[in-house]
Order: structure tokens, then sequence, then C-alpha cells
């Protein structure tokens, strides 16, 4: 599709392409200019070009994907629901998630055994203080749900205290999937 997409938007000066492997790409040199990224994420490959992209220090202004329904649904998903994890957390802590519509299994040839779906995220301001609470936050949401029916206390008991969790304000009692983005965020800070 690269020449055909060339010769069709030859036109515009504000596009390029980039015809490379997005994992082993280095995004970071791509530009220095803020972008909007577009794409139909292969199924099997999207949570790590989620990842990549949400970590990136791209200008990102927004990015707009066609995935499975399913992993949508967990990106968009609020907390207390079984949806809800690592996944949403990290995309919510960058971005503003919006499920745009479904798509049909009709609409593809040969058509698909999964259900398809379009989100818009659009970047938001960086929550974090700075390179160290986002690399606590990393770690803290990561440990948090290697084992996610635990309580938050037993998941992070070699790094939060009884009187941080005080401080916090935050029931210890609770499982990962039941703090929201915020909770995560100011846990991390305190490390």
């Amino acid at each position: 599709l690269i020449p055909v997409l060339k010769d069709n938007l030859s036109g515009f000066k504000n596009i390029t392409f980039i015809n490379k492997d997005i994992l082993r790409c280095e995004l970071n040199n791509i530009t220095t200019d803020e972008i909007r990224v577009i794409g139909n994420l292969p199924y099997n490959i999207s949570t790590e070009i989620l990842f990549k992209i949400a970590s990136t220090s791209l200008a990102v202004i927004d990015a707009h994907f066609m995935l499975q329904k399913e992993v949508i649904d967990r990106i968009i998903a609020k907390p207390g629901s079984k949806e809800y994890g690592r996944l949403s957390i990290m995309c919510q802590v960058y971005f503003n998630v919006k499920k745009l519509f479904e798509i049909s299994p009709n609409a593809f040839y040969p058509k698909p055994k999964v259900q398809s779906a379009y989100i818009r995220m659009e970047r938001l301001k960086s929550k974090f203080k700075n390179n160290k609470h986002e690399k606590c936050f990393y770690e803290i949401v990561r440990k948090s749900f290697i084992a996610r029916r635990k309580m938050i206390k037993t998941s992070l008991k070699d790094i939060i205290t009884e009187n941080d969790w005080v401080k916090l304000g935050i029931d210890n009692n609770k499982r990962p999937e039941q703090l929201s983005v915020q909770n995560f965020l100011n846990i991390s800070s305190m490390l």
C-alpha cells in the first residue's frame, strides 16, 4: 500500500511514511514536530505497540487505531470492572481514551473471527513529576497486576508500609483493579 498511498497523498507535504517494524523502530528519533498516529494494529502485538506509543517522548497529539474490540474494551475500562487492568491504567495515564465505533467482521475479506473497533486516544499533559516518578509508576502497576486477585497490600508489601497506606488514604485491602489511575500515581509518587 505504501506506493499507492504515496501517489495518492503526494500533494500533502505534512505526511511522512515510515515503512518499518514499529517494535524495532526508535520512535524518539523520527521527528520533533507534533504528530498524529493512525493505524490498524496487528492484534497479536497491539499491547506492545500501545505501550511503546504511550512511553515515547514524541509530541503525539492523538492516535486513532483499529483494534480488536476486546482490547479497546480493556483500554477504556473503569476501575472495578473485570476488563480494567494494567493496559487500562497504562493507556489512561497518558491518553484520554474513547471508543468511537465498532466494526463488523462483514466489513473485511476474508472475514475475521474477531470483532474490531476504532479508538481515539488524545494525549494528556504529563501527570508525572519527573522521570523517576514515571519509572516508579510503571513498576508499581506492573507489580500490582502480577497477581491481580491479591489485595494491593500483599502485592506491594515490599514497597509500601502500613503507614504509607494511611498517608495515601487508600484501603489496602482492595485489589489492584479497584484502584484508580490517580491512586497508582499517588502510590508511585511516594517512592
